[in-house]
């Protein structure tokens, strides 16, 4: 009697087990399409933001298209004009926005090419 006892608490352990196992693969099947939704809606939007990039291709303090930098508020300015903007400023600002730029290490460069491979993606 007590080995039939013992198999129906293992029976039971599996099948709670079971119960875990289908409630996580639910649960992280939805947590997939959650991140690939995510994801699509980041590509839509690099793609947006590539558009954007690609029709202001100078800076607009000096319209020169040397070394254009991305500032975190999506502004592009060349690498000069934030050096300048850096050393005369303690507290330096867009030029566009007036948005604080904390660091000038954050810029991301951005080139032509930069928006032909995005597009790619």
């Amino acid at each position: 009697m007590n080995f039939i006892k013992h198999l129906d608490d293992v029976i039971m352990q599996k099948e709670a087990m079971h119960r875990e196992l289908r409630r996580k693969t639910k649960y992280y099947r939805r947590q997939i399409k959650t991140t690939n939704r995510l994801r699509h809606n980041i590509e839509i939007h690099l793609d947006s933001l590539s558009q954007y990039l690609s029709t202001r291709e100078t800076c607009p303090v000096c319209h020169e298209s040397n070394e254009l930098r991305l500032l975190k508020c999506r502004h592009l300015c060349c690498h000069n004009c934030l050096e300048q903007i850096h050393i005369n400023e303690e507290d330096a600002k867009c030029p566009l926005c007036r948005e604080r730029i904390s660091n000038l290490l954050c810029f991301h460069q951005y080139e032509e090419s930069d928006s032909d491979s995005d597009s790619d993606v």
